[in-house]
């Protein structure tokens, strides 16, 4: 243009130095003429957690994921509650070495665990409970994640009370993970592992704890015995009371079931899909299974009223005329 290169260009030099003046230089002519100058290395210092914010904070929920930035991958965790965050760069993107790196900021727990510590502590110094009994439920209480299989978060309702005991110990919940001890429902297969409305970072039975209507912990199943026990001897008193009834022990024959009872050519047990009693809903028998309880009821009736089922022609019901599977043509 100052050279006069454009014929009849109606633009002068001056116009081309106001537009630049107004609008600014021609941010497309600067890609790649910059420098990016190097990060400063991100110290890591671990400090203990003020007792002021572990009395007003002790439930946290941590949110992670995997974020890249100019294609390099960083494990970013993000607490829900008391608001940080941490990055770690990773070097790889395998499972194992993500992990690894979780476990680096699982310190983000320490406000739970923590709590639980002091306020159980607090608890065995003022004679509440027994130093032993404190250390043992901490031990059962505390949350922690490893590489490999994890037992899932529960709440358990048997677990001292904390927050009822001390207002000071709000947010201190009762949970724990779930042992070899406690039965899970077959139903909670169906929740583990689900998020919360949606949301990635909320998942029932790991950052969600599983409540306790999914789970019979070993004092739920004491209790569920106790009652059981007590409603088949209010039975068993009935039926010997009244000659017209006749007795047929369903519960021993579950017993009998752990280890497997044979029925004509089959050995069946009480294992789901593969043990031939139960069908797939855990609950109700196979048709096989109602075949063998009918032949037990029959034998009872023939105890009591002198009848002879058992010994008649084709008097019971023979196992190979009533499948457990069916075909899926039936649905």
């Amino acid at each position: 243009m100052t050279a006069n290169f454009i014929p009849n260009c109606p633009i002068t030099l001056h116009d081309t130095k106001n537009t630049k003046f107004v609008w600014g230089p021609d941010l497309g002519s600067l890609k790649g003429k910059t420098t990016r100058q190097k990060s400063p290395q991100i110290r890591m210092e671990n400090n203990s957690i003020p007792i002021q914010v572990m009395q007003q904070y002790k439930d946290v929920t941590l949110s992670a994921d995997v974020m890249k930035v100019n294609g390099i991958p960083f494990l970013m965790i993000i607490s829900r509650h008391i608001t940080f965050g941490t990055a770690g760069k990773l070097d790889n993107m395998n499972n194992t070495h993500i992990i690894k790196h979780f476990k680096a900021v699982s310190g983000a727990y320490a406000p739970y665990n923590g709590g639980i510590q002091q306020a159980l502590g607090y608890l065995a110094a003022v004679g509440f409970i027994s130093p032993d009994d404190a250390a043992a439920e901490i031990a059962k209480r505390t949350i922690s994640f490893s590489a490999g299989q994890n037992a899932v978060v529960i709440v358990d309702e048997d677990l001292t009370d904390l927050e009822a005991l001390n207002p000071a110990f709000a947010g201190l919940k009762q949970y724990r993970h779930a042992t070899a001890d406690d039965l899970l429902l077959l139903a909670s297969s169906t929740v583990i592992g689900t998020t919360v409305g949606g949301n990635p970072q909320l998942i029932n039975g790991v950052t969600v704890p599983l409540a306790d209507n999914w789970v019979l912990t070993p004092q739920e199943q004491m209790v569920i015995q106790v009652a059981t026990d007590s409603y088949n001897a209010t039975m068993a008193t009935i039926a010997g009371s009244n000659p017209n009834i006749a007795l047929f022990d369903f519960y021993n024959l579950g017993i009998e079931a752990v280890s497997g009872i044979v029925f004509d050519d089959y050995t069946m047990n009480g294992k789901l899909v593969t043990g031939g009693i139960f069908s797939l809903d855990g609950v109700h028998t196979t048709a096989r299974g109602y075949a063998l309880i009918a032949n037990y009821v029959l034998a009872a009736m023939d105890s009591e009223f002198g009848s002879n089922f058992t010994s008649a022609t084709n008097g019971l019901a023979k196992a190979g005329d009533y499948p457990t599977n069916y075909s899926a043509m039936l649905r």
